[in-house]
């Protein structure tokens, strides 16, 4: 149905709905990812979320996308999963260091640079 808002095409229809659906899905553990990331962001931990989310895309997602479509030329909607399997791999990496951030020493620092 939302495929149809964009193209009467019925051939690129049944290729862009299972993409949609998969997009559904992957929205799930993406509003975490960046829920995460910008609490990261947040308490200046930049350069961490930024190695992180680049090494996803580059050393997971990316050669995923090109490994389901060129290699093993699984299609369209495969080259989509290779880039949300990237973005999923974030997730445990984020929560990990989320868990054991110390909250404290961010208030302290924080102090120290207003002060």
């Amino acid at each position: 149905v939302i495929a149809a808002l964009y193209t009467p095409d019925t051939d690129v229809q049944s290729l862009a709905t299972p993409v949609i659906r998969l997009f559904g899905l992957a929205t799930l553990w993406k509003s975490l990812f960046v829920s995460i990331g910008a609490i990261f962001r947040g308490t200046g931990r930049t350069k961490f979320s930024s190695a992180v989310t680049s090494a996803a895309y580059w050393a997971i997602s990316f050669p995923l996308f090109l490994f389901f479509g060129f290699v093993l030329n699984w299609g369209f909607f495969w080259m989509w999963v290779g880039i949300c399997v990237g973005s999923l791999a974030v997730l445990p990496i984020y929560a990990h260091a989320l868990y054991y951030m110390d909250f404290q020493v961010l208030i302290d620092e924080q102090r120290q640079r207003n002060a």
